[in-house]
């Protein structure tokens, strides 16, 4: 049995026996071949996208491109500068035409840089009214009208033509009407029964 025992030493000292470095193999040409095939991969151009083209008359839509200013804030508008005293009601009839209905109360001012003004309708009586605001500035010109403490209209109106609102009255009121210009301005309004 000393074979049979001769062969188990002998493999208890393969197991045991600390590991050795693996040979390093040379092979020429195979690291030749692979640091050509690196050169020519890290060397070639950025890869270019392809470009497809149809022979059934189809093509895609051309996408035209522009580059538009960049603008801070949108240029403003300008209305038509206010004009004398002596030319509002001329201004006045030809903005604010005649409309169907009794003018109850109407008004015209000149207001000049950063004045405010504030009037007050007669008593209307319950019904349906229309309220015509116009004014005429280089600038924009607040309209708040009021029926006590309720807001009806809170306007930043710009300037150069009418605008025209229907109020419905359940009860008696007076209407309270305040005008801020902050240029110089001509404001109007008309109160209409309809």
């Amino acid at each position: 049995m000393p074979s049979a025992m001769a062969g188990r030493t002998r493999a208890w000292r393969a197991a045991t026996r600390p590991l050795e470095p693996p040979r390093a193999h040379h092979n020429r040409p195979a690291a030749v071949v692979l640091s050509l095939v690196l050169s020519v991969v890290l060397s070639l151009p950025a890869l270019t996208a392809c470009e497809y083209t149809y022979d059934d008359a189809w093509s895609p839509p051309e996408v035209e491109t522009t580059t538009a200013p960049v603008v801070a804030e949108p240029p403003r508008r300008r209305g038509p500068p206010a004009v004398g005293v002596e030319e509002m009601r001329g201004w006045a009839d030809e903005v604010m035409p005649g409309a169907a209905g009794e003018t109850v109360h109407s008004s015209l001012a000149r207001l000049e840089a950063g004045e405010a003004r504030t009037e007050e309708t007669p008593s209307l009586e319950p019904g349906t009214y229309s309220l015509t605001l116009a004014c005429r500035s280089v600038r924009r010109v607040d309209f708040l009208v009021r029926n006590g403490e309720s807001a009806l209209i809170d306007l930043r109106l710009l300037c150069g033509a009418a605008r025209v609102n229907v109020i419905q009255l359940p009860e008696e009121a007076v209407l309270s009407l305040r005008v801020h210009a902050d240029e110089t301005a001509n404001v109007a309004y008309r109160v209409i029964r309809l």
